[in-house]
């Protein structure tokens, strides 16, 4: 499409980042790289039967909360560097109120927390390649690669490893159209895990030189996988070849957990410990935690006064590192070192998606399921602490009706999608009622938040 500009003044922020504007035909526009109140001249990028999409190409008047941009591709992964981090946090808590009242559900949610830096905090992160083996992103609305050597919210040491995998593809000749990404993560000590992201397309080229590479040089093996992807899905991994164990260790608030470079585990890890704080004057009792990930927030969260506590997930991976969390939980690591005269002293029973771990002395049992919620409803009884943690779609339909049958006595519901989970919570109202609402800055300078609802 030719080019348009066209002066606006930004309203109303939305959860994509985009404030809302009216341009002079009255049709509604959703602009980027603008803050409330601002007047932009926009370039519109998209017509769309009902609204328009631009973004703000020439700020004629800005807001008082405006701050220069660290990325010049931020716009394409993180789009409020433009905000200054109290505003930022502001901006959250507003739109949780906003996601809750579309809900009819009127509330006040507490500040947002923030805790930690507003850069260079995401332990994961995704890097992409251009075809010069240049480092780059993807481009906000296509599959397009936008190199840059900018990549302010990750960690140091992910941009590092990042340069690292890039200079030995290209020394050893692996296109980077057989490249789909680089997949890097670090702990809490800046040990690195490495995940090169093949399309199987290319496989039978460079499989077999690939990893004999890898496998020979350590400088690029230690904890590395790689994943050979299929090039119509690449959601879908075909095979892996490991180059290492891709393993990492954290702790969290004194509890150490091990995970992988795919596991589910959170990428800020001062925000995670704030919540998980949070989250712990609520937890009393039995605990089932589904969507548990690797076990990080109900073996987090529970006492010595808890004789049950059930993990559930459906991914394989995350069940094989919860397993591990499980044993070292029970055998008294939480602080690195396990007290191996208690760990001998589990009793274990295992099936191919289940592990049930007991404590002989104490009591206390651990059970850890490989399975969808919606395959394990049973879990879910009267009296204990429920704690969910969904994906960005919220709860199935059969979990909210069995959380109603079962009544379990209190709902620890920590989201990254503050509209699904007001979606969700106004279904469980009748029968329970907000003890407390908190948002979470996880993702600072994005327009993403976590938040914290919990039922009793």
């Amino acid at each position: 499409m030719d080019t348009v500009l066209e002066t606006l003044t930004a309203g109303n922020i939305t959860n994509t980042g985009a404030c809302i504007a009216t341009r002079a035909s009255g049709k509604k526009a959703f602009i980027l790289g603008a803050l409330p109140g601002e007047e932009v001249v926009a370039e519109i990028t998209r017509e769309r039967s009902k609204f328009s999409e631009g973004v703000a190409v020439e700020i004629a008047q800005a807001s008082e909360h405006r701050v220069a941009p660290l990325d010049d591709a931020y716009l394409h992964t993180s789009p409020w560097q433009i905000v200054e981090i109290s505003y930022e946090n502001a901006l959250k808590a507003q739109l949780i109120v906003d996601a809750y009242r579309l809900n009819g559900i009127e509330v006040q949610a507490n500040p947002t927390t923030f805790a930690g830096s507003e850069y260079h905090y995401r332990s994961k992160y995704t890097f992409y390649l251009s075809p010069d083996y240049e480092l780059g992103v993807k481009a906000r609305s296509s599959d397009e690669v936008v190199p840059t050597k900018q990549f302010s919210l990750a960690r140091p040491e992910l941009v590092t490893r990042a340069y690292e995998l890039a200079s030995f593809l290209q020394e050893h000749n692996i296109s980077p159209a057989s490249v789909h990404s680089l997949l890097v993560r670090s702990d809490g000590d800046g040990n690195t895990a490495a995940q090169i992201n093949l399309l199987d397309t290319s496989r039978k080229v460079n499989s077999t030189r690939l990893t004999k590479n890898v496998l020979s040089k350590q400088n690029a093996s230690a904890n590395l996988k790689i994943a050979y992807l299929n090039p119509r899905n690449p959601q879908q991994v075909r095979s892996v070849t490991n180059a290492g164990s891709a393993t990492l260790t954290d702790a969290l608030n004194g509890k150490r957990f091990e995970y992988g470079i795919d596991s589910f585990f959170q990428v800020n890890k001062l925000a995670y410990e704030k919540a998980l704080q949070a989250m712990s004057q609520f937890c009393e009792g039995d605990i089932v935690d589904l969507y548990s990930g690797v076990g990080s927030i109900g073996l987090s969260l529970a006492s010595s006064s808890a004789k049950n506590i059930t993990c559930v997930d459906v991914d394989r991976a995350n069940f094989t590192f919860a397993k591990r969390n499980a044993q070292r939980y029970l055998a008294g690591d939480v602080g690195g070192s396990a007290r191996d005269n208690h760990s001998t002293d589990l009793v274990a029973a295992s099936t191919q998606n289940s592990l049930d771990l007991t404590e002989p002395a104490s009591g206390r049992h651990i059970r850890i399921i490989c399975a969808s919620a919606s395959k394990t409803l049973q879990e879910i009884v009267p009296g204990a602490t429920l704690i969910v943690n969904p994906a960005r779609n919220g709860l199935a339909g059969d979990v909210v009706e069995r959380i109603l049958a079962a009544r379990p006595a209190r709902i620890i519901y920590l989201s990254c999608n503050p509209t699904t989970q007001a979606r969700d919570i106004a279904k469980l109202l009748p029968s329970y009622s907000i003890k407390h609402l908190q948002g979470f800055n996880f993702f600072p300078k994005t327009p993403h938040t976590e938040c914290l609802c919990v039922l009793g």
